[in-house]
């Protein structure tokens, strides 16, 4: 209980206060006791500090109140914002990772240790290791089967099909090649090329056959037909290898009706330094050349039958090589002409003058070079009337020139020819009209 006097608390069986020394009575234990309902006062300040004042009960008879202890005022609780849950997706992207980690990790150690044992074993004695095989068998006792285990190489072998074994289409010509049975090497590399099998080496093979026998034009024409079927570096460079090693001594002319009407004969350097001209079996002329190191013509000599002097030509070039003069003097060695030239970059003749021994211009000729396929000469004679003719060319893929044509003003053709060659890229063939005009064979070495 409180003293009435100063407020203090006192045991319930106190007569006196032991504060104040204010008597007081006991309280008397009752069976009910009812509590009044009594307001807090509470007086809160800057500070949210609660002072406690002291309430006096009010006593009604026979009740002895017990006052209420003062309380603090509990402010409400601050409400912070609270962050939204993060997505769902990072934590599964972060365990994905976690669990890709553990799994390379345990498959790492199981490769790991898979490897050590097979090292092991391979280090054991066989005799451990089947002993170690009887006594795992002994342990795990196995039933038998028929089937024979499949391992993964034998499972890899069944998946991959089988590379089919390569072929040497030229196998047999080769050997019989070596064998010098050109024969069945020639039908080999036909067969080859009918095949369409092996085609480079096949022609290859071919043409040195044909050299192994001698045979230098047939072989230089199947280089030729190759390069044209194949389009090989390696059979371009061989034809060239094989043009600059061969040398013609000769070459007999022909004409149609297989009479001999002219023969060549050249120098170590390919040079033909004379032409003998026959009228049955008799000689008609004879033109003899010379050359200067260039391989230039310089010098020309024309003979009768009787090998007499007729006439002779001098030729001059600047440095280029581009030709400049030609002079042509009677067999007494006086000047009766001279032809002037003059020529555009690439060395063509645009211009011909022809001037008499006294200086005097008799006549020129104009050349237009459309394309290297066509050519417009413009002639103008000492009569004064202007002709223009024109000229048309073909090539081969070899740079072989093989047809020429010349058509007057009108677009008429006044005359053409053809010529064929052969895989040295001399002629062999020459035709006008239709007819063949000239054959020629040659001597090669």
């Amino acid at each position: 209980m409180f003293c009435t006097n100063c407020g203090k608390m006192i045991k319930d069986t106190a007569r006196f206060c032991p504060y104040c020394g204010q008597s007081v009575k006991p309280v008397q234990p009752q069976e009910q006791s009812a509590q009044p309902q009594v307001q807090p006062v509470h007086e809160v300040s800057a500070q949210s500090q609660v002072q406690e004042v002291p309430v006096q009960p009010q006593v009604q008879p026979q009740v002895q109140e017990v006052p209420v202890q003062p309380q603090r005022v509990q402010e409400p609780p601050v409400q912070t914002a609270q962050k939204p849950p993060r997505s769902g997706k990072k934590k599964g992207g972060i365990l994905f990772l976690v669990l890709l980690l553990i799994l390379l990790a345990v498959g790492g150690a199981a490769g790991w240790y898979y490897f050590q044992k097979q090292d092991n074993d391979g280090d054991k004695p066989l005799e451990e290791v089947e002993g170690e095989s009887v006594e795992e068998s002994e342990e795990e006792p196995e039933e038998e089967t028929d089937e024979t285990p499949v391992t993964e190489e034998d499972a890899l072998e069944e998946e991959l099909p089988e590379e089919p074994e390569e072929v040497d289409p030229l196998k047999d010509a080769r050997a019989a090649y070596e064998a010098d049975d050109f024969a069945l090497a020639l039908r080999g590399c036909d067969d080859a090329l009918l095949e369409d099998a092996g085609r480079e080496e096949a022609y290859e093979l071919k043409a040195d056959i044909y050299l192994e026998q001698d045979e230098v034009e047939e072989a230089a024409q199947v280089l030729c037909q190759g390069i044209e079927a194949t389009d090989s570096q390696m059979l371009i460079d061989k034809r060239e290898d094989l043009i600059a090693r061969v040398v013609t001594r000769s070459c007999m002319q022909y004409n149609s009706l297989k009479d001999l009407i002219g023969m060549i004969q050249y120098d170590n350097a390919g040079n033909a330094i004379r032409y003998t001209y026959y009228d049955g079996a008799d000689v008609l002329s004879i033109e003899e050349c010379d050359y200067d190191v260039q391989g230039q013509v310089i010098n020309r000599d024309y003979y009768d039958r009787n090998q007499k002097l007729q006439w002779s030509e001098t030729y001059d070039y600047d440095v280029d090589g581009n030709l400049l003069y030609t002079t042509h003097y009677n067999a007494k060695g006086r000047e009766e002409w001279q032809d002037e030239y003059a020529c555009d970059d690439n060395g063509n003749v645009i211009r011909q003058t022809r001037y008499n021994a006294d200086g005097t211009r008799s006549w020129w000729d104009e050349y237009t070079y459309e394309s290297r396929e066509s050519v417009i000469k413009t002639a103008h004679p000492s009569s004064g009337s202007t002709v223009s003719l024109r000229y048309e060319y073909e090539y081969d893929m070899f740079g072989n020139q093989t047809y020429c044509a010349e058509y007057n003003a009108s677009g008429d053709c006044n005359y053409f020819w053809k010529k064929e060659y052969n895989g040295l890229g001399d002629v062999v063939k020459q035709s006008s009209d239709g007819e063949i005009n000239y054959v020629y064979e040659y001597d090669l070495r």
